[in-house]
């Protein structure tokens, strides 16, 4: 498109990136809607609604994000914001922040200021020497003689959502009251994250 055209002649001829002109009143809301609407047209609805979301997500972590808010330290708690509270899968955090890095590099075509860490920051999905508990180790766990009533539930908390794969913040909010049982071999909990129900079947050892 024309929009990318004039991007990379901004690269290699600096006298054109200097006249490029310099949006200094343009918040990251406005101008990431202006980074939408000149690359639209050879990208797709999807990806386009993924980069709201980014943006989304930024504004709802930080109200009065700023350019110079871009650094380091906030990307890292921006990311354990999104894996501890949100509990987003490794992908979407991943895709946010490559959407993130695309506005500020385009920022930079535009001469506004913004820190250059963005370059630097990385994210791995799933470790690939990320420990498993063997049945054996659960068996072992099950059975630990807790003193404290407090650890024996958490205990039971993390062993169920090893067995179940449900997210530890629903099992955690349903200490207060009774799960939905279906003859013992199912239960219905509210999800935390997606406010929708879920059913799970219960294998033997679970039940």
């Amino acid at each position: 498109t024309e929009a990318m055209r004039e991007e990379v002649k901004a690269r290699r001829w600096p006298e054109r990136y200097r006249a490029k002109p310099k949006p200094e009143t343009e918040g990251f809301e406005t101008f990431a809607a202006r980074f939408r609407a000149e690359h639209g047209g050879r990208l797709s609805r999807s990806w386009q609604g993924q980069n709201v979301a980014a943006v989304g997500k930024w504004l709802e972590f930080k109200p009065d994000l700023s350019w110079r808010d871009f650094t380091l330290p906030e990307f890292n708690r921006f990311i354990n914001h999104l894996a501890d509270v949100e509990e987003m899968a490794d992908n979407t955090i991943k895709a946010y922040l490559s959407h993130t890095k695309g506005i500020l590099e385009y920022a930079e075509v535009y001469r506004l200021e913004v820190p250059r860490d963005y370059l630097r920051v990385k994210y791995s999905a799933m470790a690939p020497e990320r420990l498993w508990l063997t049945a054996d180790e659960m068996e072992r766990w099950a059975g630990y003689p807790f003193e404290d009533a407090a650890d024996r539930r958490d205990s039971d908390r993390f062993l169920m959502a090893c067995l179940t794969a449900l997210r530890y913040s629903d099992w955690h909010q349903m200490a207060a009251g009774p799960m939905e049982l279906f003859g013992g071999q199912a239960f219905r909990v509210m999800q935390k994250k997606t406010k929708t129900p879920v059913t799970v079947a219960l294998s033997a050892w679970a039940e």
